[in-house]
């Protein structure tokens, strides 16, 4: 049976899960994809919601509101079509039916349901109120706009005064004899500023015009300070803090009545997020253990409101590295949060009910192609509904609003433009941040209006429960590279040649490669180490840098889009260098800075490296049902799945041996290059995976190197300090020796980005990290 089918202009593939609206397509959820599949093969029939939930979940026991969601998201895609398309209609208590327009008549061959109507007057009327083209509320109303507006203002007020019945009245009954003429004008006169009266009120001093706001730095101590929120009945405000050159952060507690500060945790944790109950009498908030294990739990804390202290228990554990956001229902019984099964699949959001310890998915996001789903989740201070950002792509995202006592979806939009942040302002509107600027936007009339520019480096942002006062934390943060030099020794002058064994040794002195206000992180050397590329952020955006032999910078990119931050890897003629961004494999010319594809987002790409002569491309996807390790060549064109055991991050050596590791099991393989035994000629394939190191976390897919004899990648030793029984650092393994051990601690203010050469290594440091958190309030 055919997998492509037509719906008005659109055409689905419902294999790939591609819908193409004129010359572009649009990767769209699998579910979304499978649904209106099925609808289309009974189109016009009704098909009942348990059939639809055995042939799009595979008989999987999920809510109503999974079925609901994906529904609405269907009806979104439909929408595209700028043709008469099919249209799903609800049969109440039953299920659905797709409902066939005739494009000739642009009437469906049966009647059309309530949604079906709705749908095509809803678009008519966009239509006509934008003529076709897309509304950006960001841009100023330009002048022709601006004489649009007055004309359409007049053109009102004109209609509501021919509708007047008090108007028409005197019209029809004036007496005969009688001269009304003056009354009638001065009684037009008073009605009709009466009216505009009533318009101007209506159209602008309804909606709340800006009033001017003053911004102050709130928080004062040393280190730095974010995640400002304050309590729903507006008395204090919560933030975590850390002290300056520390990375682990704590909670704090500033009374506003008095302006004192008392710190409310005092852990060895890095917490991630927290969240006020609604009656302000408790609070929950998710950590990790520390900054590089990042093991996960949430803890549920009751405040005392007078001494300003906290009882502390956790109540349950979060999957590890994962980013939890946190929001309450009304009733300060249940917490909802965005969970995942392991950094490698998608967030989804769960409801954990403090009485019966239970939790309930709440949303259903695609598990394959799409690593973050729904990673965010805010809370009004009334605890009525949340906000769910779903991330569908760079600079695309989906908003849910849900209503947190029945958990039914009441709103669901897709944004075109993405967000940076997002938080409640009062409770039905929201205040979001793209870039530097905060903008209201009222989801329930789908408008948007620019509130305030912040500047840059701003980041968190919180609102009073009235919506009146605002908060947002400020960065002044540098993140730069480090050049530190090696030194080879010996153990023994007069050990014999072919007994040496080779210490790589720090040497004390440290260069600062590139100093700038911004952050420079994941070093790359070229092949040859004459020159390194690295993604910084100076210019506005993530490009790509590059340092060439004689210390001459170079901006390479100039996407007009931030890279995303994956490693870069250099092709073994120093040509190119490949790059991850939105699920898809690019290479940038060194010498242009071209940025070319070279696999599209169908294959589900995570992790890619070259080959050693660099013909190919072996990346790690998921399509065959697992993460597997797949070869791509750039002479066939053909790709070709490598492992069946499983593989995440894979690099080549000379030899053509292939190094992988896994995501889900701890450890780095070999895999030898089969050989012709009479010419020792490469074969293809490769022997059954060998297990070389043992303590290999499966989060190195982005910072290990392979250089000549050596491994080099993040890990830990044991210490002998009992409060940090960990060391981590850089780890050297030797290919012939098969042993590991340290090269280099880390230092509290390094990140594990970095990268090696014959001669030193590049690490990537905070050389500055300091944080407030600023109020806006109205004068």
């Amino acid at each position: 049976m055919k997998s492509k089918i037509s719906l008005g202009s659109l055409l689905l593939d419902a294999n790939i899960h591609q819908l193409y609206v004129g010359t572009e397509f649009r990767q769209i959820e699998p579910r979304v994809s499978a649904l209106i599949y099925n609808l289309y093969l009974n189109k016009n029939s009704i098909v009942t919601r348990e059939e639809l939930i055995n042939s799009v979940w595979n008989s999987q026991v999920v809510s109503n509101n999974a079925l609901n969601r994906a529904v609405s998201q269907a009806r979104k895609v439909l929408s595209l079509s700028t043709k008469p398309s099919p249209c799903i209609e609800t049969v109440p208590r039953v299920g659905y039916k797709l409902v066939i327009i005739n494009e000739s008549s642009d009437v469906a061959e049966k009647p059309l349901g309530k949604e079906c109507n709705f749908v095509r007057h809803y678009e008519k009327e966009n239509s006509n109120r934008t003529n076709g083209k897309e509304t950006n509320l960001e841009e100023p109303i330009s002048n022709e706009n601006e004489s649009r507006l007055k004309k359409s203002t007049s053109k009102r007020i004109k209609n509501n005064l021919k509708s007047s019945p008090w108007l028409s009245f005197w019209n029809k009954n004036t007496a005969e004899g009688f001269n009304f003429s003056s009354l009638k004008v001065a009684i037009f006169i008073v009605f009709t500023v009466s009216l505009l009266t009533r318009y101007v009120y209506q159209e602008f001093i309804s909606n709340e015009i800006p009033a001017q706001y003053s911004q102050r730095v709130i928080t004062t101590t040393s280190g730095v300070e974010r995640l400002g929120k304050f309590s729903p009945d507006g008395r204090f405000m919560a933030y975590v803090g850390s002290i300056s050159g520390s990375r682990i952060f704590n909670l704090f507690v500033k009374n506003l009545t008095d302006d004192s500060v008392v710190q409310i945790t005092n852990d060895e944790f890095h917490i991630v997020d927290f969240s006020w109950s609604p009656n302000s009498k408790k609070i929950v908030l998710s950590r990790w253990n520390s900054i590089h294990d990042r093991r996960c739990a949430i803890d549920l804390l009751e405040f005392n409101r007078v001494t300003l202290s906290v009882k502390s228990q956790t109540i349950m554990n979060c999957s590890e590295r994962a980013a939890v956001h946190l929001a309450w229902n009304g009733s300060s019984d249940m917490i909802f949060f965005n969970s995942r099964e392991s950094y490698d699949k998608p967030y989804y959001i769960e409801a954990f009910s403090l009485l019966s310890k239970r939790t309930e998915q709440l949303t259903l996001p695609p598990q394959s192609g799409n690593y973050r789903g729904d990673y965010y989740v805010s809370g009004n201070t009334s605890g009525t509904m949340i906000a769910v950002i779903r991330y569908l792509g760079t600079y695309d995202m989906n908003l849910d609003i849900f209503e947190t006592d029945s958990r039914q979806l009441i709103y669901n939009r897709q944004l075109s433009k993405g967000i940076d942040g997002l938080s409640w302002m009062g409770q039905n509107r929201l205040l979001l941040r793209r870039g530097n600027n905060l903008y209201k936007y009222d989801f329930q009339t789908d408008k948007q209006e620019f509130f305030y520019a912040i500047g840059k480096n701003s980041g968190d942002i919180g609102s009073d429960a009235n919506g009146r006062r605002v908060l947002f934390s400020t960065a002044d943060t540098d993140i730069n590279l480090v050049e530190y030099k090696l030194n080879l020794v010996t153990q023994s002058e007069t050990a014999r040649k072919d007994e040496i064994s080779e210490e790589i040794l720090l040497k004390s002195n440290a260069k600062l490669v590139e100093a700038s206000s911004g952050v420079e992180i994941m070093p790359s050397y070229s092949n040859d180490f004459k020159q390194m590329a690295f993604l910084s952020n100076r210019s506005g955006k993530y490009q790509i840098w590059l340092l060439d032999a004689e210390n001459k910078l170079s901006q390479l990119t100039q996407s007009p889009v931030s890279l995303s931050i994956n490693a870069l890897q250099w092709s073994p003629d120093k040509k190119l260098i490949l790059i991850q961004h939105d699920d898809e494999i690019f290479t940038v010319e060194t010498r242009s800075g071209t940025i070319t594809r070279v696999i599209d987002r169908s294959h589900r790409i995570a992790v890619a490296n070259w080959s050693f002569d660099g013909r190919a491309v072996f990346y790690s996807s998921e399509k065959s049902g697992q993460w597997q390790i797949w070869k791509y060549s750039f002479e066939s064109g053909k790709h070709q799945q490598i492992t069946q055991q499983g593989g995440y991050s894979a690099k080549q050596a000379k030899n053509g041996d292939l190094y992988l590791s896994r995501i889900h099991e701890p450890g780095l393989w070999l895999l030898k290059a089969k050989r012709d035994p009479t010419s020792d000629i490469l074969t293809s394939g490769f022997t059954t995976p060998k297990l070389l190191i043992e303590r290999f976390s499966g989060t190195n897919w982005m910072g290990w190197r392979l250089t000549g004899s050596y491994i080099y990648y993040f890990g830990s030793v044991p210490n002998l300090d009992v409060t940090s029984p960990l060391s981590y650092g850089v780890m050297k393994f030797n290919l012939k020796s098969e042993i590991s051990e340290m090269m280099i601690p880390f230092k509290r203010n390094q990140l594990r980005y970095f990268d090696v050469s014959p001669t030193k290594v590049i690490i990537t440091e905070h050389s500055k990290n300091e944080g407030s958190i600023q109020l806006l309030s109205p004068d």
